[in-house]
């Protein structure tokens, strides 16, 4: 059996004319796949048992592309290669030694340089990548190229593959990523590849320009991901770059002032060009002909300014952007205030049921029959579009379920709500059984945010005894391991939050003050949300006094730990208001919940709506009452909660007093009533003089 057996190669391809020649070159290993990954127009013909090819119908960027072929991966390790990268017998002797030998990580390839080989250009390209790879393998901090690299396929789904919204610098970004998460990060000079694809001088100083651009967002983007990472751009590049700009000045100077200073200018310009670049181009091109090496030496000023300029653009087109996006949210700011004011019926928070669909059936969830349902809910993306275009920014936006990570494009759905609504504040509840696609779909989510925040809500409900009996056997070790393996994601991604919600049933009432202590100590998460178990209907028999005792204790006991500071809170502007709405809105619960106390007008079907699976828009999950269904394409979200109908039922929940411990709407109204306001101001002032 070859070494290969295992391995599976996976290509992403588009129109590439030397995709035959590289997986002829790969065959030579015995891998045990060869997966093309191709988007092209027209399919690449290819032929053999050994080859899967995945047609993907509009063109892909190769990270996405890389992703879907590791999907389909059987083999234990995967090796990608570029469609326009030939693999060389150095390159194979390393992967067959790697294979029986393999230190785990990921290892990263080069470009084999070819002197006389193809355009001098092009192999220009490849003697910089080299020696940038050379360079900052002797500063022990690898440089990272996915023209040609190794991984078990188990590390590359624990690192979570590469950034898809990223059309360029991915590599580089998936190896910071990984070395943050603590894997290894390694270069092999041996896993060297023939890099045919050919460029003229313009097409190198693009090629520069676009990397060096994208570089500078991408860096600002994930700065996280980032830190400690140098740029690996080595002193002598910069430099060379830096004294060759000075040659376009000085040969401007020679040209307009002939016969004064500009021949003296001009020549001591030829003599940096000669007596300062030569050397390094000599040093850069080793073995390279003098036709070739005079060529570099002529275009290495050009790509330095082009570089230049790509950086200073890039930084003008960042700041712009986050001047733009500053001032948009300060307008969203703006429109929410105005929201709450005016009260016409344009929300401020949405909470979407994005399936119905659930692994589990807990003993308090009152959804179990329609979880039970041969054909549970769950509505196509372009329903949310229409309704989240119609709607506009919001505050909050939450999807539940059922199980939200059921659903497949969940992510895909978050970037469409983010583009039209752009919620300061995601939320999802979820009882973290699936870890793997939790942390798919969460990185995912990650990715695509710029100014939003991702918080998580693991469902917990005591110590793995009661938890289980509540929820199922096995779900208690799901959800630690679920929230564990997402934890080093807080510290990549800041505005990312794992949080617990603790729903206080008669099952764990009597300990659940205890519980609250151990949650925090055990799972800390950066806040606890603590619920009172609920019926489904206004009309109830009262909760028994025990349940009420321990829901009071368990709030206590959340309160102290805030007091101590022993949670890491929200970091986001906003957060600590967050905080101690969770105090006040919880003393509200218990005295609707004790007392059938009437405590502040409720703002649901003002503020807050629900949008259950099958389309249906509640003004809260316990009043029967819809306004309208968003897939009726006659009318749209905005237009049915302003209608007629949605103010007369606003009117009849403010006339009838209506309450109930609802904790959305409850939250909402914390926030945005005005007697709860009122008293949440005098609160925040105390606890600022408090800290101070």
């Amino acid at each position: 059996m070859s070494a290969g057996s295992d391995l599976s190669v996976v290509i992403p391809s588009y129109r590439s004319p030397y995709l035959g020649e590289v997986v002829a070159e790969a065959r030579r290993l015995e891998p045990r796949e060869i997966i093309v990954v191709d988007s092209s127009p027209e399919p690449p013909r290819l032929e053999g048992p050994d080859i899967r090819l995945v047609r993907l119908e509009k063109r892909t960027w190769a990270g996405r592309a890389r992703n879907i072929g590791a999907r389909q991966a059987r083999g234990s390790h995967l090796l990608f290669l570029d469609s326009d990268c030939v693999l060389t017998e150095p390159a194979r002797r390393y992967i067959e030694s790697h294979l029986r030998d393999s230190q785990g990580g990921l290892v990263s390839g080069s470009y084999r340089s070819v002197p006389g080989r193809g355009r001098a250009f092009s192999r220009l390209q490849t003697h910089v990548l080299r020696y940038r790879m050379d360079r900052a393998q002797v500063r022990r901090r690898p440089l990272f190229s996915s023209a040609s690299f190794l991984v078990e396929r188990d590390v590359y789904r624990q690192v979570g593959g590469f950034n898809e919204e990223l059309a360029t610098y991915e590599d580089v970004e998936l190896s910071a990523r990984a070395a943050r998460l603590g894997y290894r990060v390694a270069y092999a000079p041996e896993l060297e590849v023939d890099h045919r694809k050919e460029l003229s001088a313009a097409g190198l100083m693009a090629d520069f320009m676009r990397k060096a651009f994208n570089a500078f967002q991408i860096r600002r983007r994930y700065p996280a991901v980032f830190e400690k990472v140098p740029s690996f751009m080595d002193g002598r590049i910069i430099s060379t770059w830096l004294l060759g700009a000075m040659l376009f000045p000085a040969a401007a100077i020679g040209v307009l002032f002939v016969g004064t200073i500009g021949w003296p200018m001009l020549l001591a310009a030829l003599s940096v060009l000669l007596f300062s670049l030569f050397p390094f181009i000599v040093r850069l091109t080793p073995a390279e002909p003098i036709g070739a090496r005079l060529a570099s030496l002529l275009v290495w000023p050009c790509i330095g300014a082009g570089v230049g300029a790509a950086l200073v653009a890039s930084a003008l087109v960042w700041y712009a952007r986050q001047g733009w996006r500053m001032m948009r949210s300060g307008l969203d700011f703006v429109r929410a205030g105005w929201r709450v004011v005016r009260r016409s019926g344009l929300p401020v928070q949405v909470i979407a049921y994005v399936t119905s669909r659930c692994n589990l059936r807990c003993e308090h969830c009152f959804y179990k029959e329609t979880l039970d349902a041969p054909e549970p809910g769950e509505l196509p993306l372009a329903v949310f579009d229409r309704a989240t275009r119609s709607i506009g920014s919001v505050l909050w936006f939450a999807l539940g379920g059922g199980e939200p990570f059921i659903r497949r494009d969940l992510a895909e759905l978050v970037a469409l709500v983010r583009r039209n609504s752009r919620p300061k504040v995601f939320s999802f509840p979820t009882n973290g059984w699936y870890t793997e696609r939790t942390f798919e779909t969460s990185l995912r989510i990650l990715h695509q945010m710029d100014d939003s925040n991702l918080i998580l809500f693991f469902s917990l409900d005591g110590d793995e005894l009661t938890h289980d009996q509540i929820r199922g056997e096995g779900s208690f070790c799901r959800v630690k391991a679920t929230m564990e393996r997402l934890r080093p994601l807080t510290e990549l991604y800041p505005r990312f939050y794992l949080n617990v919600v603790m729903t206080v049933t008669p099952r764990n009432a009597p300990r659940a003050a205890a519980l609250v202590d151990e949650i925090v100590r055990d799972f800390r998460p950066s806040a606890l949300s603590i619920n009172l178990f609920r019926y489904h209907s206004l009309q109830h028999p009262p909760l028994p006094p025990a349940l009420l005792d321990g829901y009071e204790a368990a709030v206590k006991a959340y309160a102290g730990h805030l007091r101590r500071g022993a949670l890491e809170h929200y970091g986001f502007f906003g957060g600590r208001v967050l905080l101690l709405k969770e105090i006040l809105q919880k003393e509200l619960i218990l005295r609707v919940a004790r007392h059938d106390e009437f405590v502040t007008p409720c703002t649901a079907g003002t503020l807050g709506y629900v949008i259950m699976e099958d389309g249906r828009v509640k003004p809260c999950e316990i009043l029967p009452d819809q306004i309208g269904n968003v897939t009726n394409p006659e009318t749209t979200l905005a237009e049915m909660v302003r209608s007629p109908g949605a103010q007369r039922l606003r009117q009849r929940i403010v006339e009838d007093h209506c309450r109930c411990t609802y904790e959305c709407a409850m939250s909402t109204n914390t926030l945005f009533s005005w007697p709860m306001t009122r008293r949440l101001g005098k609160a925040l002032v105390k606890d600022v003089l408090w800290s101070s």
